[in-house]
C-alpha cells in the first residue's frame, strides 16, 4: 500500500512469552504429576508427555506470531490482528465522528488480564493485544472501535491531519 502515512506494529514481548511458558510448564508439571500418582499401576505413556510438549511449543509459537498492525492512509485506517484475522478492518476517515485517547494506569492493566464482559449494546470492536492504551473511535453510525497503540496521541494527530488534508474537516 503506497499511500500509508503511518504504520505501527505491536507484538507480545519476550516477557509475556516467558511468563506464558513458565505458567504452561508449571501447570503441565502438576497435571502430569497428578496423573502419574493417580495410578501407580498404569504409568503415563511417553506419547502423552510428548504431545504435551508439542502443544506447549505450539502455543508459544502462536503467542510470538501474534501482532497488531495499524496503518493510516489518505482516506482509511486499517487494523489487523494476525494470525487471528486474515483481512484488515478498514475504517473510512469520512465515517469518523470522534476520536478519544484512552490511557489506562499500569495497575488497572494487570487486573483481570484484559478479560472483559459486556452486553451486545455496549460492544465495541477491539483491536488490541495488551492493555487499554489506544484510541476510542466513534463512527457517525454509532459503531465504536478501540485500537491499541503504543503512541495513541501520535496516531490521533495523524488521523486528524489526514482528515483535515483530504476531507477538509
Amino acid at each position: 500500500m503506497a499511500n500509508v502515512v503511518y504504520r505501527e506494529e505491536q507484538r507480545y514481548g519476550k516477557l509475556q512469552a516467558v511468563f506464558a511458558s513458565l505458567l504452561l510448564a508449571t501447570s503441565s508439571f502438576f497435571y502430569i504429576d497428578a496423573v502419574i500418582h493417580q495410578s501407580e499401576k498404569q504409568p503415563v505413556p511417553a506419547f502423552v508427555l510428548g504431545l504435551g510438549i508439542i502443544v506447549a511449543a505450539g502455543l508459544l509459537v502462536y503467542i510470538r506470531a501474534s501482532r497488531l498492525t495499524t496503518e493510516v492512509s489518505k482516506k482509511k485506517v486499517f487494523c489487523s490482528v494476525s494470525p487471528f484475522q486474515k483481512e484488515k478492518k478498514k475504517i473510512k476517515l469520512k465515517e469518523i465522528e470522534s476520536i478519544e485517547v484512552m490511557k489506562t494506569p499500569l495497575l488497572a492493566k494487570l487486573n483481570g488480564w484484559n478479560i472483559q464482559f459486556e452486553t451486545m449494546e455496549d460492544q465495541e470492536h477491539k483491536f488490541s493485544l495488551m492493555g487499554r492504551n489506544g484510541l476510542s473511535i466513534t463512527l457517525k453510525n454509532g459503531e465504536q472501535y478501540f485500537i491499541g497503540s503504543k503512541q495513541p496521541e501520535k496516531l490521533k494527530e495523524v488521523i486528524y491531519a489526514q482528515m483535515a488534508k483530504y476531507l477538509n474537516v
